[in-house]
This record gives C-alpha cells, sequence and structure tokens, in this order.
C-alpha cells in the first residue's frame, strides 16, 4: 500500500475547527472499515519545475475531478509538509475504496483523539483560498 512521502504538501478542507475535527472524525470512524479516528487529506510532491503554487493547483484539481467541487471548497488549509505532522505523532493511511486516488489519504487523530490532539493537527495549517 502506499505511503506518503514526508515532502509532500498536504490539502485539507473543512472542518478545521478542533471540536468539529473530532466530531467529523467519530463519524468516519463508523463508517470505515478499521474503525480509525480520521480525517481526509490530499498530498502531492512538487515535480521538477513545479512551484508550489502549481503544486496546490495540481492537488486542488485532482480533488475537483474526485467529487469536491470548488465552489463549496473555495477555502482550504495548506501543511508545508506531511513531515511536520508525521513529527506530531499523526499517521497517514489509505483507505482502501476501490478508486480511491493516489493523493488521498487520511490521517489518524487518535483512537479516539483528544481536542488537544485535534489542536495538535491543525496547528501547522495555514488558510489558503482558490
Amino acid at each position: 500500500m502506499p505511503e506518503v512521502d514526508p515532502k509532500a504538501l498536504v490539502i485539507r478542507f473543512r472542518p478545521m475547527e478542533p471540536e468539529s475535527l473530532i466530531k467529523r472524525a467519530a463519524l468516519d470512524a463508523r463508517r470505515s472499515e478499521g474503525g480509525h479516528h480520521a480525517v481526509s487529506v490530499w498530498c502531492g510532491v512538487q515535480e521538477e519545475g513545479e512551484t508550489e503554487s502549481e503544486l496546490r493547483d495540481r492537488i486542488l484539481d485532482i480533488t475537483v475531478q474526485n467529487g469536491l467541487g470548488a465552489a463549496n471548497n473555495n477555502r482550504y488549509w495548506v501543511c508545508t509538509t506531511a513531515l511536520e505532522l508525521m513529527e506530531r505523532g499523526f499517521k497517514f493511511v489509505k483507505d482502501g475504496y476501490d478508486g480511491e486516488p493516489e493523493a488521498h489519504f487520511s490521517v489518524i487523530l487518535g483512537d479516539p483523539p483528544t481536542l488537544e490532539d485535534a489542536k495538535r493537527f491543525v496547528e501547522p495549517f495555514e488558510r489558503m483560498e482558490r
């Protein structure tokens, strides 16, 4: 199963408020096979000659191709590298559903996560707009 590259740029859509993240992770845990309290992220690594802005656009294009309409997701949050989250103790996993995009991962917040876990997750992200 593919692993996230530690150098990957990480994009997350809402919710990003710690309390809402915990609620979303609990809801997704009930739906998932593994039962992990995790949140969805989109990741990518810069290709040769690609700027960070071009990388963000490429990842955002992938999200649109996978059903996340740009009009409903005009705000997003960016973490410069997956390593920043890994160093905070978070694990990236693939959900393993049919057709899961290579760029899609889930990040386990905790089982179950605490408010401190959610705050630690949110901290390295910067809000952006399309």
